[in-house]
């Protein structure tokens, strides 16, 4: 018999009111003895329905173990080493239904030495790391730091889009690009990525977006290339690595503005 512990479990809810935000905040010893979770929650002011919206999500993880929850989970996703930690904080704003203002993200939340059952590649880690401002009701974006990555792969980011929501936007040195990212390759690591492929996708697959252009005629470019990727969905679609395949989109706007990033 396995058993799964979450002890030490303490939840605060503050001013659950209508007209009043409330907050809320869970701490929790999750697969250990002592605390090593914290959630913070705050909304915006609660409706009569006491509907709320969040406004800001604060996530802390110390180093957990997560090997524990190998024998729960399916066979294909097994786990059997890797530790979680985060510290990641978001304004939420207008990203959520009901949401106004800003959106941020700051901070990290890393999976690191995860190793699965049934596999012969080593541990890999998967991280993601933010520190961006965005606003949905204008369009605009600031990424400072973006870096998602899983093992060798990864797709990170930087740069500046301004009033995207508008008649001119602005273009400033954005560019987001994907590196290593080879679905063959991944799938060694986790099994059900390599089930789901079934063999009929390899190669690193290129991914680029990036501001372009002139000041007078800027655009910004979505690039898929494919070329290195050897595909083979019966009955549907065949490529021998190294054939040309790349996906390109131009996007364009009447008064949008490109600034090349300064170095």
């Amino acid at each position: 018999t396995r058993e799964l512990g979450i002890s030490d479990l303490d939840i605060t809810v503050d001013d659950l009111r209508a007209g009043k935000p409330l907050d809320v905040v869970v701490k929790a010893a999750l697969l250990t003895d002592k605390q090593n979770l914290e959630l913070r929650l705050h909304t915006a002011p609660l409706p009569n329905t006491l509907q709320p919206t969040p406004e800001r999500l604060v996530v802390k993880i110390q180093p957990v173990d997560l090997s524990p929850l190998g024998p729960f989970l399916p066979k294909d996703a097994r786990l059997e080493a890797g530790k979680l930690d985060a510290d990641w904080t978001a304004e939420l704003g207008a990203a959520v239904p009901g949401g106004q203002g800003p959106t941020k993200a700051k901070g990290g939340i890393h999976a690191r030495g995860l190793r699965f059952a049934g596999t012969t590649a080593g541990p890999v880690d998967l991280t993601l790391d933010t520190d961006l401002d965005g606003n949905a009701e204008t369009g605009d974006l600031d990424i400072r730091t973006l870096a998602l990555a899983l093992g060798q792969a990864g797709i990170t980011g930087h740069g500046k889009v301004k009033a995207l929501a508008s008649d001119r936007p602005i273009i400033e040195g954005f560019e987001i690009v994907g590196h290593d990212l080879d679905p063959a390759v991944m799938g060694r690591s986790f099994p059900a990525l390599a089930k789901a492929l079934k063999g009929q996708a390899a190669g690193p697959i290129g991914l680029t977006i990036r501001g372009s252009g002139t000041q007078a005629a800027p655009t910004l470019d979505v690039t898929l290339d494919f070329t290195p990727v050897r595909l083979a969905i019966p009955q549907q679609l065949a490529k021998a690595a190294g054939a040309p395949m790349t996906l390109v989109t131009h996007l364009r706007a009447d008064g949008l503005t490109y600034l090349p990033r300064r170095p």
